[in-house]
């Protein structure tokens, strides 16, 4: 691992500048949500959901100054060419649950008055850049296909379009899901859009 590599706690406002930096990093989330602009991408790092900046890519963040993020700053080397050439194509970082516990322990440092102890964060840091990078080294199509419907649950999903861009016919397609997932497509895109119309919820008043 890089020596230059680090992992710190940090919280945004609803308007930081578009920036960019010489380091990849991954944005975690500990609590709360982030809109992130990336490359004039736009994304949402939420629940078990992060995300990858390349170097040298500009982008722009809008989140409550109460959320709370994990953030890696590391080498293209540090995650892999495997991680990295899947990244580049789609930046959403799906958070496996062994991360995903250890964010939750770390989240109990996530306060204004707190940072996160230099011996956790070394610790931390090569457990977290493992269980991503093993994470995402060799995907299925079915894995590409809900990372690209889950960055964008709001567009028209017909069964048809899924299967066209997972590479089978729609008859394959379900029994992907039911062999995988044990449900069908269309029920899981439910799932999906439920689960984002709840974290907005969460971020605003809206009924």
């Amino acid at each position: 691992m890089d020596a230059a590599s680090s992992l710190s706690l940090r919280r945004y406002g609803p308007d930081t500048p578009p920036h960019r930096h010489g380091h990849a990093q991954l944005v975690l989330p500990l609590r709360g949500a982030m809109e992130l602009e990336i490359g004039g991408r736009g994304l949402r790092v939420a629940a078990a959901r992060g995300a990858f900046i390349a170097p040298g890519q500009a982008h722009a963040c809008s989140a409550h100054a109460c959320d709370h993020f994990a953030v890696i700053d590391c080498s293209l080397a540090d995650l892999g060419e495997a991680t990295v050439e899947r990244l580049h194509h789609a930046p959403h970082l799906a958070v496996p649950a062994p991360a995903r516990h250890l964010l939750d322990h770390l989240a109990h440092f996530a306060a204004p008055e707190a940072a996160l102890p230099e011996h956790l964060a070394r610790r931390c840091l090569p457990l977290l850049l493992a269980g991503l990078t093993r994470a995402h080294a060799p995907q299925t199509r079915l894995d590409v296909l809900r990372l690209r419907v889950e960055s964008a649950p709001g567009e028209d999903w017909p069964v048809e379009r899924m299967a066209r861009l997972a590479g089978v016919g729609a008859a394959r397609l379900h029994v992907l899901f039911r062999h995988r997932l044990d449900t069908t497509p269309q029920t899981w895109l439910t799932t999906v859009r439920l689960r984002e119309a709840m974290a907005k919820l969460r971020l605003n008043d809206a009924s």
